[in-house]
């Protein structure tokens, strides 16, 4: 145990002096963004987004793995606070829940409202209708609910040089973190 303390220390400072002699030595490193205020950065130009959001999901008193598809189109590109970098996309997301006594499938239609903070971090809020269908062990249910729910998104442009974003999400009835692709 303390062989592998040492040697995770050991690795973070020879990372660390690489990390500083690159930078002496004036190795090009990921390109810097245009300096802009929180909260005004401009919005991105990507029309749709798709992602995988793998997750913790409850439908009535079971929890399971839920592994979320989503689909958004951005319908305003300046959206309700003209003061701030906001836009609003109207998403879709469904994908199968698993627990030990059944399966379902869960699925939701709803407004996400992005904030931009910065180039690198994306806040929202959701509200929409969401639901499931369960199979006969759970019950066979079909429910329709209101949704809402709040995340948050890393961009990952500078490190990666790809339109992607970790993404993740919290709502009454799913806890999920995933990845996302602009388009």
């Amino acid at each position: 145990m303390k062989t592998c303390r040492m040697k995770t220390r050991l690795m973070m400072v020879v990372a660390l002096l690489a990390t500083s002699i690159a930078h002496a030595q004036g190795v090009p490193t990921a390109p810097s963004l245009p300096l802009h205020d929180d909260w005004q950065w401009p919005a991105h130009t990507h029309a749709w987004t798709l992602g995988v959001l793998p997750g913790l999901a409850t439908i009535n008193d079971d929890t399971g793995f839920s592994l979320q598809f989503a689909a958004a189109y951005k319908m305003i590109d300046k959206g309700f606070a003209p003061d701030i970098s906001n836009q609003v996309f109207f998403e879709i997301e469904g994908g199968p829940f698993t627990t030990s006594r059944g399966s379902a499938f869960l699925y939701s239609a709803h407004l996400r409202w992005d904030f931009r903070l910065n180039g690198d971090w994306t806040f929202y809020a959701l509200g929409g209708l969401g639901g499931n269908k369960t199979s006969a062990a759970l019950g066979g249910d079909f429910q329709l609910l209101p949704r809402f729910g709040a995340g948050a998104m890393l961009s990952l442009d500078r490190q990666t040089h790809l339109p992607l974003d970790f993404r993740a999400e919290l709502s009454r009835e799913l806890v999920a973190f995933g990845v996302q692709f602009r388009l």
